[in-house]
């Protein structure tokens, strides 16, 4: 890895990690378990990536495979909406003090302000949403799967769900997208993992 991230706790999201580093890690990790891996550094997918930084175009994505992977932004915004319609997953205001990790000074037009704690959170400190799944909005902004089209240039990668630093509440809407350079490591830069078809994790 060209930088392997930090973390508050063990039971803190890992930060300061690139696109690169995460789609390496999930490919070693999907390795070491005897998994197939998902990123290839070529369209043959002959190629596992694993060193340097390599702008994986979508045909060098092995979506077959039952290796770990990033979410695709549909995914990401699918499971952060939860069922629900409103702004925010939590309904029209979103919380810094009750419901995530966020920065609570600067409130969302007509909701009430709130905290900034300086730092990331353990996950489980805020309730999930309802889909059981914890810190879609704040704590850290995640890399998703797509490149980000509105003029970023070629190879900028999509970040949802605001963090603990940047996250300002209208960053935190289900629906808020952003780009940044895949090579791009911020103090609040995170992720998620998708592992398709096993319902044990």
């Amino acid at each position: 890895f060209d930088n392997a991230g930090v973390g508050t706790a063990a039971n803190h999201p890992v930060q300061t990690v690139s696109w690169y580093d995460v789609v390496k890690w999930l490919n070693a990790r999907s390795e070491k378990e005897g998994r197939t891996a998902v990123y290839y550094t070529d369209a043959g997918q002959t190629v596992v990536y694993r060193t340097g930084q390599v702008n994986v175009a979508t045909g060098a994505v092995k979506w077959t495979a039952n290796g770990y992977r990033l979410p695709t932004e549909a995914e990401w915004e699918y499971a952060a909406r939860a069922g629900t319609t409103t702004r925010f997953y939590t309904g029209t205001c979103i919380s810094s003090d009750t419901q995530a990790n966020y920065y609570g000074h600067y409130p969302s037009h007509g909701c009430p302000a709130g905290q900034y704690r300086g730092s990331t959170t353990a996950v489980g400190s805020f309730a999930a949403n309802q889909h059981g799944i914890y810190d879609l909005g704040g704590n850290v902004c995640e890399w998703c799967e797509d490149e980000y089209s509105s003029g970023k240039g070629t190879g900028t990668r999509v970040k949802r769900g605001a963090s603990w630093e940047s996250g300002l509440p209208d960053h935190l809407l289900s629906s808020y997208r952003y780009g940044g350079t895949p090579d791009g490591r911020g103090r609040d830069f995170g992720f998620r993992v998708v592992l398709v078809g096993d319902s044990s994790r």
